[in-house]
C-alpha cells in the first residue's frame, strides 16, 4: 500500500506497507471497538476457494482499497491513532499493535 499525505499526524509525507487480509480485518474490528456509534465499511468478505488465482488476487485489492477509501472518508475513523499505525507501522510495530490488544 503506498500512502502520501500533509496531514501532521504522520511521520512520513510518502511511505510504502505490505498489508495482509487479516490485517485489514483487524483494522476493521479495532475501528468498530475505538468508535462505538460509528458505521465502519466493511472490509471484503473472505474466500476460501479460489484465492490464490490472479483474478480474485486483482479483486481482493480493489475491494480492499475501496474499503481503505470509504474509512479515510470519515472524519473521525481517518484521524484514529489505529488507523496512523495500520498505514505507517512497519511489520513489528504493526504486530506489536495488534498484540497490544489481546
Amino acid at each position: 500500500m503506498n500512502t502520501s499525505t500533509n496531514r501532521p499526524d504522520f511521520s512520513y509525507g510518502q511511505f510504502s506497507v505490505l498489508r495482509r487480509y487479516s490485517d485489514f480485518c483487524w483494522l476493521y474490528d479495532q475501528l468498530c471497538f475505538l468508535h462505538p456509534g460509528v458505521i465502519v465499511p466493511p472490509p471484503p468478505e473472505k474466500q476460501a476457494v479460489g484465492r490464490f488465482s490472479a483474478e480474485f488476487i486483482e479483486a481482493r485489492r480493489r475491494a480492499l482499497e475501496k474499503f481503505m477509501t470509504r474509512v479515510l472518508a470519515h472524519p473521525a475513523l481517518s484521524q484514529s491513532e489505529v488507523m496512523v499505525t495500520f498505514l505507517e507501522a512497519d511489520d513489528a510495530g504493526l504486530a506489536a499493535a495488534m498484540n497490544k490488544g489481546k
